[in-house]
């Protein structure tokens, strides 16, 4: 969702945020939030960050960096976790990913939100549980 301009370095992109939910080990069913700047004249996104809310609720800090191509609605991303509460207090790994985003533009040239996306990521994460 389009949820207004970014600030500082990024002043004048889009910021954006992201919410979604997701399934596989180790958060169970949880859900997705997350923030990140957008230029759209470029394509270019700046590293953003989130939260995983897993099931039980406790919730895993992450950042995300995303590659995406506006023409086709392919995308790459990857990401670090870094703590959170509960059990993932002391989590660290990384995630790598590819997806595609249905994306539709207006008679401008712009795009239209929401934007819908679908992903299947890989990737490593360590935690005391």
């Amino acid at each position: 969702m389009l949820a207004g301009e970014c600030e500082g370095v990024y002043a004048g992109w889009a910021r954006l945020e992201l919410d979604g939910t997701g399934e596989g080990p180790p958060f169970g069913e949880s859900t997705i939030t997350a923030t990140i700047c957008f230029n759209p004249a470029t394509g270019a996104f700046a590293e953003g960050t989130g939260t995983v809310v897993a099931e039980n609720g406790d919730e895993a800090d992450w950042t995300l960096n995303i590659d995406a191509n506006l023409q086709t609605g392919e995308y790459t991303d990857s990401g670090t976790f870094e703590g959170g509460t509960g059990r993932y207090s002391d989590l660290h790994g990384t995630y790598t990913g590819e997806g595609t985003m249905e994306l539709q533009f207006d008679e401008n040239g712009q795009l239209v939100f929401p934007i819908s996306m679908s992903e299947s990521i890989t990737g490593v994460v360590t935690f005391r549980d």
